[in-house]
């Protein structure tokens, strides 16, 4: 367990290390000082690829571990309701209720438009150019 928080902090410090160093390639790939370096663009871009990928695998192996970490500190009573729930969830909401309305015939309600059923509040308030004033 000891290896294990051992592993992580220095992931972590390898993560933020990545982080710093794509940050200075960015800036020296795009800024127009690229000559004093006397290193293509495209070689730049490249190593910034290369950190990427590099900093990308780091955190999800920092994320594997950490979630492994966190399924072990589960206790049995945990593990065995969270296996329920989605047990339940498989039977239920994915087996029952997502098929219960699957290729059902809609119901056509008639509906139809009045635009006058129900009187508009702003004429009330607003005047409109081809109508009467309200009181």
């Amino acid at each position: 367990m000891k290896q294990k928080k051992v592993l992580i902090t220095i992931l972590i410090v390898l993560a933020g290390l990545f982080t710093v160093l794509s940050g200075v390639l960015i800036n020296v790939a795009t800024s127009q000082g690229i000559s004093i370096l006397r290193l293509s663009s495209s070689l730049i871009w490249i190593l910034l690829g290369i950190v990427t990928i590099a900093w990308i695998t780091v955190a999800v192996f920092l994320h594997h571990l950490q979630t492994d970490a966190k399924q072990q500190e589960l206790t049995p009573e945990i593990r065995n309701r969270q296996r329920m729930l989605a047990k339940v969830r498989t039977f239920w909401i994915t087996g029952v209720l997502e098929e219960s309305l699957h290729g059902a015939a809609l119901i056509a309600l008639g509906l139809h438009e009045q635009r006058n059923a129900v009187v508009n509040p702003w004429r009330l308030i607003l005047q409109q150019l081809n109508h009467p004033p309200s009181s």
